[in-house]
């Protein structure tokens, strides 16, 4: 009778065990979906972003300031006198525009946009060895 209990009450901690772990494995896999929904949303908006320059729409910027806060914080915290035209050149090297094509959608010439980046390197202390595009993705 005693051996009974203790294989019961052996067969239930097993039990009990193997819930918690199912319940821990069930709440990671939870986590990890969330972030890989968020992670498509804001790819999502992004597109939608990428989108609404290459139609001319009006209020980039500020979409883009939402989409992205502490890129704009960042780059203000390197230097305060950016421009808004020039944090605009950097939020479209940020999206992944090239020089020619920030041209086309911002109605410059690309030597204008190439002068803009050129002021930027400089205001923010960014070697010339460093890739800009590269930087403004990884700020």
């Amino acid at each position: 009778l005693l051996a009974l209990a203790i294989f019961i009450g052996y067969k239930q901690s097993k039990k009990f065990q193997l819930e918690k772990t199912r319940k821990a494995q069930q709440k990671r896999l939870i986590g990890e979906n969330q972030q890989q929904i968020d992670e498509l949303d804001r790819l999502a908006t992004h597109k939608q972003l990428a989108d609404s320059v290459a139609a001319g729409e009006v209020g980039f910027f500020h979409k883009f300031a939402k989409l992205y806060p502490d890129f704009i914080a960042t780059l203000l915290a390197g230097n305060t006198n950016l421009l808004e035209s020039e944090l605009e050149v950097c939020a479209l090297l940020k999206m992944g525009f090239k020089t020619k094509e920030i041209a086309h959608y911002t109605g410059r010439t690309v030597r204008a946009v190439e002068n803009t980046k050129y002021t930027v390197r400089k205001k923010l202390h960014i070697p010339t060895s460093t890739d800009l595009n590269l930087y403004m993705h990884e700020v």
